[in-house]
């Protein structure tokens, strides 16, 4: 009689989900756990889960898909913890076509594609079909839809709500390149003339997942659940498409507020660390999705250099060594500026797309509640660039500005924004009056600014030229420093709502140390600050009067303060008169030429 065997095979779920996970990882294909389905419900205690089965365990990947991965160990960690899980897999370098129910199967057949990869589902089948990536544009059919790398799909051997598994019917190495028949068939039929949706909407299949890594973003920055409803509920109306009912948003907000904001991501392996490539707004500047501080004394040009950037994002403009900027939304804000006095006028002479141009109408303070509105803002409308002038105005009068504890953290919560949504911080703060020359010591507040943000750039006069203005990078830690450039405002005058224009003056050699140093006196000047002020008030008050504004900026230019400008100007009775609804001061008639 023959030798006989019985070899014993574990076909456990558990294990099953092992062998899956890991062919997926070793291929490339992150991964993440879902909540399984656990006596004929989700497994993530909801009893009227809208989604069983098929959402990410957020203990594990907070921001859904963005969280997946290829690491062995996580993934094995993973399983450990949740044996009985669903399986779901980022598709990168796929295009999948899902049919579900009756009419998606019926499409399916009707559409008569080649034969590739294919999954049954639970009420459908995933035709796999090798891509870069799924179109933008989806053709609106019942039962139908187009998934790729910016989403996760649920595969073998996950259980379905209705009992059926997710199973392979044609494995994934059968798959095919999606032939061109298909894209006449999936991709949307709109007219030329018909606005395409933006390409960041949350359509269906990511709608979820999107939702999922606001919330998660804003957890982690310790906003509670009442906040993190309130801004999930105003993206899902702006863009989810179509947009989830209020039941869904407030699991998903409920879901991730459970998560104590503290224990999240302490610790890592650095092997599971994704690599990256910075980008920039302007390079090497200001870098995109980071934080950027632009510091200098008062009327040194910082807010006109701050709008001239914005000018260029808002409309693909160009700036120094950046011919193509990137074009985008921007959001201005900036208290001490009147919007229709200042901010319009100067974002239009620098020809600024105006449409592209959001602002804060009103100060307000970096609060728990604010930051989240802030942050809403950003994602609802896409914003690239967020100037803020100047930072110490919005941090409330409560905050010791000199403690570093308490800056940092809201430099944290604006990097942690900028990360989430790809969004870049100018955060424009002034000098203090320091005896020290250090520029890293000159900023106002804690030395914790500086050393939070990614780039600081001063801005001061130019040492050789008192209308001339340098900005110098004083600081850049991921790429070399930028090249000290000039600029100068020319022109302008307030009575006519004119603004001055902004001219790039080229490079120069100057350092931070001598732009802080300021312009040499001229020779022969009087080092009396009384007296040279009293010279200025004569030699620009001569032929008639001047706006008090412009006369303040001139002297500022000059060295000379406006407490010592002012206490002149009483000395010499200079007399207080109006040119339209702005206030003047001319030479009384015993002193005029």
């Amino acid at each position: 009689m023959p030798y006989s065997a019985k070899i014993k095979i574990d076909l456990s779920h558990e294990n099953l989900l092992r062998i899956e996970a890991m062919k997926h990882a070793r291929a490339g294909r992150p991964i993440l756990l879902l909540h399984g389905i656990e006596s004929g419900k989700c497994a993530c205690g909801k009893i009227k889960c809208s989604s069983p089965g098929k959402h990410p365990i957020a203990a594990l990947t907070p921001r859904g898909h963005l969280d997946a991965t290829t690491s062995v160990r996580k993934i094995k960690q993973w399983i450990d913890q949740y044996p009985q899980a669903n399986l779901a897999v980022v598709p990168i370098g796929y295009c999948v076509l899902d049919y579900d129910g009756p009419e998606g199967l019926a499409l399916r057949e009707a559409d008569a594609l080649p034969k590739t990869a294919s999954a049954r589902t639970g009420k459908g089948r995933h035709d796999w079909y090798l891509a870069e990536d799924a179109p933008t544009k989806i053709r609106s059919r019942p039962g139908f839809d187009v998934k790729g790398g910016d989403g996760y799909l649920v595969v073998q051997p996950s259980r379905h709500i209705t009992g059926n598994d997710y199973r392979w019917v044609r494995p994934l190495s059968e798959a095919i390149t999606l032939p061109d028949k298909a894209g006449a068939l999936i991709t949307s039929s709109k007219s030329k003339n018909e606005e395409a949706p933006a390409a960041d909407v949350l359509t269906a299949g990511s709608r979820n997942d999107g939702l999922t890594k606001v919330a998660g973003s804003l957890r982690r920055q310790g906003f509670d659940l009442d906040l993190i409803q309130e801004v999930l509920w105003k993206v899902n109306k702006k863009l989810c498409q179509p947009a989830l009912d209020k039941q869904e948003v407030f699991r998903i907000a409920q879901s991730i507020s459970q998560y104590d904001p503290q224990s999240d991501d302490l610790f890592g392996a650095i092997d599971d660390v994704e690599e990256k490539i910075p980008e920039f707004i302007w390079y090497p500047w200001v870098l995109k999705g980071g934080v950027t501080i632009l510091e200098g004394m008062p009327a040194q040009g910082k807010s006109f250099l701050t709008m001239k950037i914005a000018a260029e994002v808002s409309r693909g403009g160009s700036l120094p060594g950046a011919p193509n900027v990137e074009k985008g939304r921007v959001l201005v804000l900036n208290p001490e500026d009147d919007a229709g006095y200042t901010i319009k006028p100067r974002l239009r002479s620098m020809g600024a797309n105006l449409k592209n141009v959001r602002y804060g109408k009103r100060l307000f303070n970096f609060s728990e509640a604010n930051l989240a509105k802030l942050q809403s803002e950003i994602i609802a409308h896409k914003i690239k660039l967020v100037t803020v002038d100047p930072f110490t105005a919005f941090l409330g009068g409560e905050v010791d500005l000199y403690r570093d504890n308490e800056v940092r953290q809201y430099m944290a919560k604006l990097a942690e924004i900028a990360s989430v949504s790809g969004c870049t911080f100018i955060v424009v703060r002034h000098l203090t009056k320091a005896a020290t020359n250090d520029p890293m010591n000159r900023g106002s507040g804690s030395i914790g600014i500086s050393a939070s943000a990614r780039s600081v750039v001063l801005v001061g006069t130019d040492p050789e030229d008192p209308d001339i203005r340098a900005m110098v990078h004083i600081k850049m830690n991921i790429a070399e420093k930028g090249k000290t450039l000039t600029f100068a405002l020319q022109g302008g005058d307030a009575r006519i709502g004119e603004m001055p224009e902004f001219v790039w003056c080229g490079e120069t050699d100057h350092d931070a140390w001598s732009v802080l140093a300021g312009p040499k006196r001229e020779a022969g000047r009087p080092a009396d600050a009384s007296t040279d002020a009293r010279q200025f008030l004569t030699r620009e008050l001569s032929k008639e009067p001047r706006i008090i504004a412009d006369l303040n900026k001139l002297a500022e230019r000059r060295a000379i303060s406006i407490r010592t400008l002012r206490r002149v100007a009483s000395e010499m009775r200079v007399e207080h008169v109006k040119i339209g609804k702005s206030k003047a001061w001319r030479l009384p008639a015993k002193i005029s030429p």
